[in-house]
């Protein structure tokens, strides 16, 4: 379906205002040419631009929004925040590669990456501060205290065979499904939602986020390594446990020989042998089916939120196939 049919032509321009609010803010951070250059090459990949389009489509028409001006930086904020948690991530993981190009810390340095994602996130919120966004800013800073306790919580679990699945909710609901909520939530309000609105929007971008985040777990043991030309299993190898593997520690049959694999692994490092196993394991004790199922209802969750919006917006019918890509774009 067209998105004139669907009443969203204002869309495609508004995404395009967004890009171009993206380069003119990273534009204005000074520095040495080592940081602009580091930042012109964080931002040139760009990735599938998600929560600056469904902070677009919280706010709706934009008849509606409270001032162009501010939701285009509202937009632009959050995926500046997303991009300067990138460059983070990467340098915690020691990636070299993020989306076929090298990180910015594999190409400049972990240090000059660190001061890239600082400027990068104190230039987005400055911007939304100078087009009088003082609370999207506010909210802004408060989910990015949630990302980063996030992160920590599941570094704090590393290696641990004894998390449970508290523990894995607790981490991705701040690491991943924060930013997603928060998205939802700016455009909403600043597209002149009611507060039910923009709550119920806000719950939509939490449960999207959390299910966009199991996703990629499940993703990481259903994958056909041959055809994607890398290693599955690589979270469960690096130590970082997520739902598949922790929904099987407490089998008594199966969870015991899956807790010493991953043991060796920290030992020894991973191996063909010990992936397929791990993975066999997984798939016979049902980690697989379980979060296909936290998956689904996650989903549900989250259709059931789309009601708040206006009924004839063409916006639902986007925002539901983000809740099936989400489902099934990302598994192998």
């Amino acid at each position: 379906m067209m998105m004139q049919d669907m009443k969203l032509d204002w869309l495609p321009p508004a995404m395009e205002e967004t890009v171009k609010r993206i380069e003119a803010v990273s534009g204005t951070v000074e520095g040495p040419e080592t940081l602009k250059a580091a930042l012109a090459d964080a931002l040139g990949s760009k990735g599938k631009m998600y929560r600056p389009l469904l902070l677009l489509l919280c706010a709706g028409a934009p008849e509606h929004w409270l001032s162009r001006d501010r939701v285009i930086s509202t937009a632009a904020a959050g995926e500046l925040t997303h991009t300067a948690s990138l460059i983070h991530d990467d340098v915690v993981d020691d990636a070299p590669i993020r989306r076929g190009a090298p990180t910015v810390q594999s190409k400049y340095g972990k240090h000059a990456a660190v001061y890239a994602g600082d400027s990068l996130l104190a230039s987005a919120l400055c911007d939304l501060l100078a087009h009088g966004c003082a609370e999207s800013a506010a909210e802004l800073l408060g989910c990015v205290k949630k990302m980063c306790a996030g992160e920590i919580a599941q570094m704090t679990n590393r290696w641990n065979t004894e998390v449970g699945l508290d523990a894995y909710f607790e981490a991705i609901s701040g690491k991943t499904a924060a930013l997603f909520a928060t998205a939802c939530r700016l455009g909403a309000r600043e597209g002149g939602r009611s507060p039910g609105g923009v709550e119920a929007l806000g719950r939509f971008g939490y449960y999207l986020g959390m299910l966009f985040q199991l996703n990629d777990d499940l993703n990481d043991w259903t994958s056909d390594s041959a055809r994607s030309g890398k290693a599955v299993n690589m979270d469960f190898f690096d130590g970082i446990f997520t739902y598949p593997a922790i929904s099987i520690f407490a089998d008594p049959v199966l969870g015991p020989e899956l807790k010493a694999l991953a043991a060796e692994a920290k030992r020894c490092g991973t191996s063909e042998r010990l992936a397929e196993r791990a993975r066999r394991i997984v798939e016979e004790a049902g980690g697989v089916k379980s979060c296909e199922q936290a998956i689904e209802g996650y989903s549900a969750s989250a259709r059931l939120c789309l009601r708040e919006l206006r009924e004839d917006e063409g916006a639902v019918i986007v925002m539901a196939d983000c809740i099936d890509r989400f489902c099934a774009a990302r598994r192998g």
